[in-house]
């Protein structure tokens, strides 16, 4: 899928994952891993003039989530730095009850091939994000951003979530959109009562549990929330310059439902996609009304 010597940066201890992984995204995605513990050496790498790494994947274990949040921060701060997620994100790979995403088929080795599915990821990643390009209010980047996660994730409902600014730091929410099911008014929620909600806003770490049926308490606080039974969720962070905005919330009712990595990465760019144009909105309406911020 990319193109020779593009690689990816692993922060791990864990040698036995890192082989596992070095042969799966390279026969995946034709990239070359390069391992590391230190999350000094990781900000050092992405920061240099090296612009091939494509991808960082940032252990927890190693350093901690605090630690790993601020490496994880300061490279999406980057203008022009690789992808970059928690590797609690990538279980899917490496959940034995999947075990068929590490079988690669023998055209994984044809070049065209690779730049095919690339085009069509880029494609998908266009069409999730394009009913939000010209949204003139927040309200609509939630809902439209709604509405394309159902719609391309294939999910039964998605729900969006903005922080009230009234208090610092935020301590409540909005349910500013939902879908399929339209919200007939907005309405108050705490923003992050369970450890799951308090990573998300803290580290930007998205929540993603296949089956809620292993997490009674927090699916009984999504109940409680937004008003739905569900039965898996994949919760991703809005935020832009190492601030949170918000999130949207993926969710099945009656099936458990094990996230794909691909599908993990398209919803966060919508997110932070959906993040940009909540900021450029804001500043807009600041500059008609003649406010400075």
């Amino acid at each position: 899928m990319y193109s020779d010597g593009k690689k990816v940066l692993f922060m791990t201890n864990d040698q036995f994952l890192t082989q596992k992984m070095k042969s799966y995204f390279f026969q995946r995605y034709n990239l070359t891993m390069d391992q590391t513990s230190d999350a000094l050496e990781v900000l050092e790498r992405i920061g240099s003039d090296d612009n091939s790494y494509e991808l960082a994947i940032l252990d927890e274990d190693v350093v901690g989530l605090p630690t790993t949040s601020q490496v994880l921060r300061t490279i999406k701060d980057q203008d022009y730095g690789p992808n970059v997620l928690y590797l609690s994100t990538l279980h899917e790979i490496v959940n034995p009850n999947y075990h068929e995403e590490l079988d690669i088929p023998s055209y994984y080795s044809d070049e065209m091939f690779r730049l095919e599915k690339w085009s069509e990821n880029v494609g998908k990643i266009l069409s999730l994000c394009k009913p939000i390009f010209e949204c003139t209010t927040i309200r609509d980047v939630c809902q439209n951003g709604c509405q394309s996660l159902v719609e391309n994730i294939e999910v039964d409902c998605a729900v969006c979530v903005i922080p009230r600014f009234d208090t610092q730091p935020p301590t409540r929410g909005v349910v500013a959109a939902r879908y399929p099911d339209f919200l007939p008014e907005t309405y108050d929620i705490p923003l992050r009562d369970s450890h799951h909600f308090q990573e998300l806003f803290e580290y930007f770490k998205p929540i993603h549990i296949p089956d809620l049926n292993t997490d009674k308490e927090f699916c009984q606080e999504l109940l409680d929330k937004f008003q739905f039974p569900f039965r898996s969720a994949l919760i991703v962070p809005m935020a832009i310059g190492g601030k949170f905005l918000g999130y949207f919330g993926l969710f099945t009712h009656k099936t458990s439902r094990l996230y794909r990595l691909v599908e993990i990465d398209r919803s966060i760019r919508l997110a932070e996609f959906a993040a940009s144009v909540s900021v450029s909105i804001f500043f807009s309406e600041l500059k008609r009304e003649g406010k400075t911020f």
